[in-house]
């Protein structure tokens, strides 16, 4: 009996061991990223690096609070009225407009985040993003503050909730990757940081933020920005509630839709839930939550094996970088410094209609197959909760597929002018910041 206890003892305890040596695995391999790039200098990472590690964070090591955490950066956007007050005004983030929009905001943030820098769809992603808020940053209804917000509620939050809530916390090479990421986007969409963030950086590195430097100030700027800023107005909540009603689609009957909603108000900052009108979580319910949170965090450290890349997640049908022509891949391209556009645009082959794999209301732009209408626990769900799921409003839901200048709303930067406007500027931004 003695001997079997050892040997149950010990066979627990390598297997801890064991799953503590996996579960680190991909944080040392992030970190070796950097070590063996040949592009580092001076302690800035390169972008394609940074880039691979925010994909292996978001659908790989942390997919569900990362996601969930950029779910959480819109929401708070929710909450500065400068924002909430321009979004309820078009009405085009509340019902019934709600879900594709959504969509269509998440497939742009994909695809400029985590597609291939250069690549046709990327820079039409980027350019269509652009197009969408120029006609709003020209005339100062969306102020240069707001679009740094949105960008710093993006980057910070993810990683908050990851500190918070999940079974390590992030390391330095990790953060510096998320800043290195962020701060090109924002070259990319012209934001002006270095005005508001220059108090928020040591003054050694106030003329070329390195990653985590970056990373760090923005996140300062931005508690800082919700200090003086985010304060309740109705329009607030009428979002907040239309956002939640739409993530929560999938939960039956209004008495377990308050109850997790009330539940999701545990993982709110005091700050954020007042500024959206929502009232304290109970303490049961709180506790209870938490509870349920620390058994994951447990679970998941110390007898989970971590997921294995051929499991990742994969956001889209067609494989993110399999798209190499792009309109300014190579400075042999430029002619006095500028994109030969003749010698590009011969190049450029649009890319076809990309098919989202997952959804989390009406199934937009999920093509539909045997699997994800037939075999798949969430479709079943969806059906018995009398909810669309793939395939039942092929021409509604664009069960084709999305191509990146039809999303967004109509009459925003949709012009095939406005398009190639902003893909000139962001062509420019790119070869004057070396990203081909």
């Amino acid at each position: 009996m003695y001997a079997s206890h050892i040997l149950f003892t010990s066979i627990c305890v390598a297997y801890v061991v064991l799953i503590r040596r996996l579960r680190f695995r991909r944080a040392a391999h992030h970190a070796r990223l950097v070590a063996d790039s040949s592009n580092l200098d001076n302690e800035e990472m390169p972008l394609p690096v940074a880039q691979e590690i925010y994909d292996s964070l978001m659908h790989a090591e942390f997919p569900f609070w990362i996601w969930k955490g950029i779910e959480m950066g819109l929401f708070r956007t929710y909450a500065i009225p400068t924002i909430s007050a321009q979004l309820a005004k078009t009405s085009r983030l509340l019902p019934p407009k709600l879900p594709r929009r959504y969509v269509e905001t998440q497939v742009l943030f994909l695809e400029f985040t985590l597609r291939k820098w250069g690549t046709v769809p990327w820079l039409q992603a980027m350019a269509r993003t652009r197009a969408i808020h120029a006609g709003y940053r020209e005339s100062g209804a969306v102020r240069e503050e707001d679009m740094l917000y949105t960008l710093a509620a993006l980057a910070t939050t993810p990683v908050l909730l990851v500190e918070k809530l999940e079974w390590r916390s992030l390391s330095d090479v990790e953060l510096a990757a998320i800043g290195t990421l962020y701060r090109a986007i924002a070259d990319a969409l012209e934001i002006d940081y270095s005005l508001y963030l220059a108090s928020w950086t040591p003054g050694e590195q106030r003329t070329s933020i390195v990653g985590l430097d970056f990373y760090h100030a923005l996140h300062r700027w931005q508690v800082r920005h919700e200090i003086r800023h985010m304060v309740y107005m109705p329009q607030n909540e009428l979002l907040c509630e239309a956002a939640v009603d739409m993530l929560l689609w999938a939960i039956p009957g209004k008495p377990l839709k308050r109850f997790v909603t009330t539940a999701l108000t545990s993982v709110m900052d005091d700050l954020l839930r007042e500024a959206v009108g929502f009232p304290p979580t109970p303490f049961w319910i709180a506790h209870t939550t938490y509870a349920v949170l620390d058994i994951r965090k447990f679970c998941l450290r110390y007898l989970c094996p971590p997921r294995p890349d051929f499991l990742k997640i994969q956001w889209c049908d067609s494989d993110p970088s399999s798209i190499q022509c792009a309109f300014a891949v190579d400075k042999s391209f430029c002619r006095h410094g500028r994109p030969d556009k003749e010698f590009a645009g011969s190049c450029r082959t649009d890319p076809p209609r990309t098919g989202m794999t997952t959804y989390v209301a009406a199934p937009f732009f999920v093509k539909p197959t045997f699997r994800n209408r037939w075999l798949s626990p969430k479709a079943w769900w969806w059906w018995a909760l009398r909810l669309p799921i793939p395939g039942d409003k092929p021409v509604v839901h664009k069960a084709g597929g999305y191509t990146i200048p039809d999303l967004g709303p109509r009459g925003l930067g949709c012009m095939d002018a406005a398009q190639e406007k902003e893909e000139a500027k962001v062509e420019t931004v790119g070869l004057a910041k070396g990203w081909w």
